[in-house]
């Protein structure tokens, strides 16, 4: 997609080689990075009463099988950290003992999946709940339509703020997506279907296999696959974007939707082998859902999904720590309980729980009580950036003690981070904590084939950069990134285009260097994110631009 470069205007004496010349050794050594894993633990007796007063001793924590040691330990007591007796376990980092501790309530709404009658009952009783937030608790709102991940609210204490935000919510108009494909299944009958196949010679009965329309059905899943990866990207953007609040952090997740297995939801039968035609991943459900729980693992926030795909209410509220692990390779799941299936395995991976049926209707309620009072551990781990998962289990040391807590969390590289936060900012439009980048857009050449090529020119501040004194010279290493976001909400892949100035003295305040490339695009307008990523400051320069196709 990208050529190398054209020119540098090389006015203060800094040189830059085109991309796929040879590089020097980097300048820059390895940066230590000191960062805690945060463990919050909700502790009970068998029959769910809260226990309080708990030490660290009560518990033993495991990390990929492996036990290590408890560093921080704090207990939190309807809304504040408790008062302890000094022992060798230090207070969770950014708490004080014996002070409130806020909540950050993250809500999530997905715009795309639900009918809005549906998805305005739940955000209608999260606006009528915000009165129960703590002085201390913080709210904010992002929404996803299908496409653009828009903020509806920043972070803000003011309640009124909060409620106004949700009022407006409730405004935006849903996609409706699971309803019109459920409209579309009813109509299809092959799907439900069972049919006897015998041995053609003996007449003898062989295994049951489903009749139905495969074409109809890898189109089904592949197209509900498409959305489930964006909406994915959706929630993990909108996780990242607000990954920093104080206090700690919760997500409302309101879903419209998302089956756990597309094509067992397809089929909604109770016999009968399931085709392996499509590509689920491991037994925690589809590989896309599963990057969900990971990133809020990693950015250490507890998830709450709220069910708001039901046309109707059911008698069922179930809300409750004794949801047992979703046995997802069990035949005979209804496509209710598919949905299900998915917001109690978000739920479960991050020591939240899954908010089904009539809980819907307190969901705030239910979500504020349940965060009020419990345990903060926290861990340092080797962190080797390498993209790994990793796996967390907290037993207790005491009898009758049971724990819901997070399962795991994941060594993302550098690389892998800083690519995530591009395309947060390509779905939301902007990227918080970064300095502006300034640059222009070309006009588009002639199209051919449907493309075009939009030439590119990217503006380096060097007063914003960091150079290093390295051999004699002045370096800075810099990663270029474009990333881009077509009408239908598809993204491209963005590759790193590793930019490195060298100079034989310190750049003067003002000066710039000039990075010249193009981009090929489909003949239509896109949203582009051009980020600089500069490693000795480890900081990121950033802009967004609109590109609309003008017809040659």
């Amino acid at each position: 997609m990208y050529r190398s470069a054209l020119t540098l205007l090389i006015a203060l004496g800094f040189s830059l080689p085109a991309l796929g010349q040879p590089q020097e050794d980097s300048a820059f050594g390895e940066v230590i990075d000191v960062r805690v894993v945060n463990v919050e633990v909700v502790a009970t007796d068998r029959r769910g009463n809260r226990i309080p007063d708990l030490t660290p001793d009560d518990f033993r924590l495991m990390v990929d099988g492996k036990e290590v040691p408890i560093e921080f330990f704090t207990e939190v007591r309807e809304g504040a950290a408790v008062a302890q007796s000094e022992t060798a376990t230090q207070a969770a980092p950014g708490l004080t003992r014996g002070e409130p501790v806020g909540t950050s309530y993250l809500v999530f709404v997905d715009d795309f999946f639900p009918l809005a009658r549906n998805r305005n009952s739940v955000l209608k009783s999260i606006r009528e709940g915000v009165s129960l937030l703590g002085p201390e608790d913080r709210m904010a709102i992002a929404a996803f339509n299908g496409r653009r991940l828009e903020m509806l609210s920043s972070w803000t204490q003011s309640k009124d703020q909060m409620a106004k935000a949700l009022q407006r919510a409730e405004g935006r108009r849903t996609g409706s997506y699971l309803y019109h494909n459920n409209s579309e299944l009813l109509s299809d009958e092959a799907a439900d279907l069972i049919v006897p196949i015998t041995d053609g010679a003996t007449g003898d009965p062989l295994d049951e296999e489903f009749s139905f329309d495969q074409v109809n059905a890898r189109r089904y899943v592949d197209r509900m696959e498409i959305h489930l990866e964006k909406m994915a990207s959706a929630v993990n953007g909108a996780l990242r974007a607000f990954a920093k609040p104080p206090g700690r952090k919760v997500m409302l997740l309101l879903s419209g939707g998302w089956p756990n297995s597309p094509i067992r939801y397809y089929l909604n039968s109770s016999e009968g082998p399931v085709p392996d035609f499509t590509d689920f991943g491991d037994d925690r459900g589809p590989r896309v859902l599963k990057s969900i729980y990971e990133t809020a693992n990693r950015v250490g926030y507890t998830l709450y999904p709220i069910d708001v795909a039901l046309d109707r209410a059911s008698p069922v509220s179930a809300f409750r720590d004794d949801v047992p692990t979703v046995d997802t390779s069990a035949r005979g799941l209804t496509r209710e309980v598919e949905l299900h299936a998915t917001l109690q395995i978000l739920a479960q991976e991050t020591g939240g729980r899954a908010i089904l049926d009539n809980a819907r209707f307190s969901a705030l309620d239910r979500v504020v009580s349940d965060t009020r009072s419990y345990y903060w551990l926290g861990f340092t781990p080797q962190w080797k950036e390498n993209d790994s998962s990793h796996k967390i289990r907290l037993k207790p040391n005491r009898p009758g003690l049971k724990i819901r807590a997070r399962e795991g969390f994941q060594d993302f590289s550098r690389e892998t981070a800083i690519s995530y936060q591009v395309e947060s900012a390509l779905l939301m439009g902007f990227l918080p904590g970064s300095k502006p980048l300034q640059v222009k857009l070309g006009a588009n050449s002639k199209q051919r084939r449907g493309r075009v090529e939009v030439p590119i020119s990217v503006s380096i501040p060097m007063d914003a950069i960091t150079m290093i004194p390295h051999r004699g010279q002045y370096v800075a290493e810099l990663k270029l990134r474009i990333s881009v976001l077509d009408e239908s909400g598809d993204r491209n892949e963005m590759p790193v285009i590793p930019v490195r100035l060298a100079g034989p003295e310190p750049p003067k305040p003002g000066q710039h260097a000039v990075y010249e490339t193009s981009v090929k695009l489909r003949a239509e307008d896109h949203d582009l994110v051009i980020s600089l990523y500069d490693a000795g400051s480890d900081s990121m320069l950033s802009t967004v631009k609109k590109f609309r196709f003008t017809k040659r």
